[in-house]
């Protein structure tokens, strides 16, 4: 098994070079593609000076290149962090001036909101994906420059432990928070889901959920282990359930890992009746409750497809899973949270750390290798 997330990709090249990993808009990028392009991200993030650790944002809708991104950045050794593409210039910049962020992918859609960026507010050097920077003392690297630097695989620097990426929260209940996950923790939930639903190379994964939230860890790093194909969603697809769905046809899709909002979308705009979604075998969703009523309503729509519940926040990763059974047209009990997953131990504990037996009430603990390293310069609130 690899010890390094960047490791899956290289693993399933040498196995499938020709197997597409990723697919966005038409275009299909091979396994052994994948492997030699994020070699030259990281080639080229070694020669600008990243060291082990470092944390590298990336600020951009989800493509091939942001997807690539990624990948070369645990290549060279660094920590990737989504940013929300929707950040205000002030948010985004307090993110980056939170997590040292000098060097940023980004892409043109991003102009806009970068020209309002107050680059003396932040310890941007590098831009990678502009044809032009728009700051003065602010460098910028495009694609095809990118893509002049060698691809052989750069001295290993990294462990397992390492830190890997971070994402933020959203700061519903304060300021926002950055959460340490580190190679291990990817890893270890990567291998699980590959074995819990038995995702393998015949799958074709879509990926809707934005870069920046923790449940597009699975369409990335789960593919990448199983040798299974990602299948980007355009992320305006998100205001066009129609679309979406012959998207899901045409793609021949069989797995999806989406927030219950994305799913009742589609049931009540996405004209399914008219879609050939006879592929879709394993439908997951995360992040909310789902409505029992709707969630009846979907699997009367997918019959075929098995339906899962997952639910565990961000900082323990997947903490509880539940394989729905035939739900029934009188079923009105809540979907409950179901089995631990990847747990090692758990239990409930009293305000001093004390276990709770019988019924009695506490606060619930786990002990699991998915577990998040801890907050981003906030360790009192670990």
């Amino acid at each position: 098994m690899a010890y390094l997330l960047n490791r899956l990709v290289d693993e399933a090249a040498e196995r499938s070079p020709d197997q597409q990993y990723l697919r966005f808009d038409g275009v299909a990028v091979t396994y052994a593609e994948t492997s030699r392009r994020k070699n030259r991200i990281a080639n080229l993030l070694r020669d600008r000076g990243v060291e082990r650790g470092e944390r590298v944002g990336i600020y951009a809708h989800k493509g091939i290149d942001c997807t690539l991104a990624m990948f070369g950045v645990l290549e060279a050794g660094a920590a990737f962090v989504p940013l929300d593409p929707w950040l205000p210039p002030e948010r985004l910049a307090a993110q980056m001036r939170d997590c040292g962020i000098r060097l940023l992918f980004t892409d043109d859609s991003r102009m806009r909101t970068l020209r309002r960026l107050d680059p003396g507010s932040t310890p941007l050097e590098l831009l990678v994906g502009l044809p032009s920077s728009p700051f003065d003392g602010v460098a910028c690297v495009d694609w095809p420059e990118v893509a002049t630097a060698p691809d052989h695989t750069p001295r290993e620097k990294t462990i397992e432990q390492d830190l890997a990426y971070i994402y933020y929260t959203s700061g519903s209940t304060g300021e926002p928070k950055g959460m340490m996950l580190t190679h291990r923790a990817g890893l270890a939930f990567a291998d699980w889901s590959v074995r819990a639903f038995g995702v393998g190379p015949s799958d074709r994964i879509a990926s809707q959920t934005p870069l920046h939230f923790d449940l597009s860890i699975f369409d990335f790093m789960t593919s990448a282990m199983a040798g299974a194909t990602p299948v980007v969603v355009p992320e305006e697809y998100s205001k066009a359930p129609a679309s979406v769905t012959r998207l899901l046809a045409d793609e021949r899709i069989t797995v999806l890992f989406w927030a219950p909002i994305a799913l009742i979308d589609m049931m009540a705009r996405g004209a399914m009746e008219s879609r050939d979604l006879s592929r879709l075998r394993l439908v997951m969703f995360g992040g909310e409750p789902f409505p029992v009523q709707r969630l009846r309503e979907l699997a009367k729509r997918l019959p075929q497809a098995q339906l899962a519940n997952l639910y565990g926040v961000t900082e323990a990763n997947a903490t509880h899973f539940d394989m729905l059974p035939d739900l029934g047209d009188v079923c009105t009990v809540p979907v409950q949270l179901g089995r631990f997953a990847a747990i090692r131990e758990a239990g409930l504990l009293t305000e001093d750390d004390q276990r709770v037996e019988g019924a009695a009430s506490g606060e619930r603990a786990v002990r699991t290798p998915t577990l998040m390293r801890g907050y981003w310069r906030r360790p009192d609130l670990n």
